[in-house]
């Protein structure tokens, strides 16, 4: 099972405008209701049972056309009429972030949070081309289970497919990007494990893949298996770039430590806590930061805010992501990956499908629609990573235009240059 949080927005709109005897607004804030938002899914996975039930709901992946707007439609998770919330009704969870149902609320602290602003602004012009793929055909039936995690690792690229097992690829950039399936690798390009694979990272001459939730699969700089790392609720597993560690957590504030010796691996459970959020969505080492995107501990106005930001003792030498406005250009639906770009940060969040790039030092940033680069119509971004080059890798499902067969999406991987 792959664990990933799934709100369809557009249809619980959708839903939500049924309930309503006429058209809601929200004239209270800033912020846009549902039938201004952009497609953001609930921010926070939570436990294991969530986010499969969370699975469950994403197999159906409606197409989703322009901006989704639903006429009449009302805040995200609330029902005109009064009764639990349609979100409720539907199991997500309605605790974090963009499914909340306090905000406004009289009784709310005053927080302390503001919005960043963008004082040293970044203007980069991105281009994108897509990478030929030889010997399997990325395809499948929801744009969020097509292609899956993906990581370069020693000039061959891993990705998790949509049968949640891992094939490998040889990579060639000599003349645009064309990668080919390693038949060497597992049985005819593709392993299995006894889980199923969720996400892969990488450090020196260490890559893990991990389940999300169990056993982590250790491999070495030749691309074979060591051993497994066996450890109850291990979590997503972010490798240290020297690859002798590495940090694991499964959306929560405290990360377990982890060791990798020639046989074993050593887990030092929550060893590591970063307060200041609530939850921790992706985790990156990048310089000598570590880079956290998630859900804040501070609520603001009755929420949870998402935010990116460089960890400094229990609080945050700098941090990125917009607090008032919601769905304003420099706020987060949802932290897919985060990333060194050339100087840059580079932050995915599908939910936008856009890209934040943000200065080191958080002085500055630039917001990417990230589909127009693409030349897509409304991509799921599932993941980017760097070469040791610099190449920047994207990894992003489509629905083909004018087909209504049941498989009918393509997974396709790209390089973005730029930088």
């Amino acid at each position: 099972m792959r664990l990933r949080t799934t709100l369809l927005p557009f249809v619980i709109a959708g839903l939500a405008a049924c309930q309503s005897t006429e058209p809601t607004t929200d004239e209270s804030t800033d912020e846009p209701t549902a039938s201004e938002g952009t497609g953001a899914e609930s921010p926070d996975e939570g436990s294991a049972d969530e986010g499969a039930a969370s699975d469950e709901a994403a197999d159906d992946d409606l197409p989703l056309e322009g901006s989704g707007r639903v006429e009449g439609a009302t805040e995200l998770g609330e029902m005109p009429q009064g009764g639990p919330s349609i979100a409720e009704e539907l199991g997500m969870d309605t605790e974090d972030g963009d499914t909340d149902e306090a905000e406004g609320s009289a009784d709310a602290p005053e927080s302390s949070l503001t919005d960043p602003t963008n004082d040293n602004p970044i203007e980069l012009t991105l281009t994108a081309e897509r990478c030929t793929i030889e010997g399997h055909a990325f395809t499948g039936t929801s744009t969020m289970e097509t292609v899956g995690n993906f990581e370069v690792f020693h000039g061959q690229l891993w990705i998790v497919d949509g049968d949640e097992n891992v094939r490998r690829f040889d990579m060639d950039l000599t003349d645009g990007c064309r990668l080919t399936l390693d038949t060497t690798f597992g049985e005819g390009g593709v392993m299995d494990f006894e889980r199923d694979a969720d996400t892969i990272s990488s450090g020196g001459d260490t890559l893990v893949v991990s389940t999300g939730l169990f056993e982590a699969y250790v491999f070495g700089a030749d691309g074979t298996m060591r051993y497994t790392c066996d450890a109850p609720s291990l979590g997503h597993v972010y490798v240290h770039p020297t690859g002798e560690w590495a940090l694991a957590s499964f959306m929560r504030s405290e990360f377990n430590r982890v060791t990798f010796g020639d046989e074993a691996c050593e887990v030092e459970r929550g060893a590591v806590e970063f307060p200041v959020f609530r939850s921790g969505q992706r985790l990156a080492f990048i310089g000598d930061q570590t880079i956290i995107g998630g859900t804040l501990a501070e609520e603001y106005d009755g929420r949870n805010p998402l935010s990116v930001g460089a960890a400094e003792g229990d609080g945050l030498a700098w941090r990125h992501g917009n607090i008032t406005v919601r769905f304003d250009d420099a706020g987060y639906g949802y932290v897919h990956a985060i990333e060194g770009c050339g100087d840059y940060i580079c932050v995915l969040d599908s939910n936008m499908r856009r890209m934040q790039v943000v200065r080191p030092d958080g002085s500055g940033w630039q917001t990417v629609e990230i589909d127009d680069v693409l030349g897509f119509r409304y991509p799921w971004l599932e993941d980017m990573d760097v070469a040791d080059d610099g190449t920047v890798f994207i990894v992003a499902a489509q629905e083909r235009d004018d087909d209504e067969s049941e498989e009918n999406i393509d997974g396709f991987i790209a390089v973005l240059t730029g930088f």
